[in-house]
């Protein structure tokens, strides 16, 4: 099991971009009672696009994470319920 398998139904809490530090910050809080928010922090963020089309439908959770690395760059989607894709291109997740 993926560690981003974790946050599938995850509800998707809120996204910082600190722009100076060129890092993002995406905070879930996990379905399960025994977990507390999670967060996942990129690094050496080039690219963020968050669209909020709802195509699917409204919806704040998660339904699949994954990455791709390209060189030395990352690419993320987060692609939530709403069938919307949220797509983070960074040099690593830490």
């Amino acid at each position: 099991m993926s560690e981003f398998d974790k946050l599938h139904d995850a509800v998707l809490l809120s996204m910082e971009h600190r722009w100076g530090e060129k890092r993002l910050c995406c905070v879930f809080l996990p379905v399960s009672h025994e977990l507390r928010p999670l967060s996942l922090t990129f690094d050496g963020v080039t690219e963020v696009h968050i669209p909020a089309m709802e195509p699917w439908g409204p919806s704040n959770s998660v339904n699949t994470i994954s990455c791709d690395r390209d060189g030395c760059v990352v690419d993320f989607v987060i692609e939530m319920q709403s069938g919307d894709l949220i797509k983070i291109k960074a040099k690593n997740l830490i």
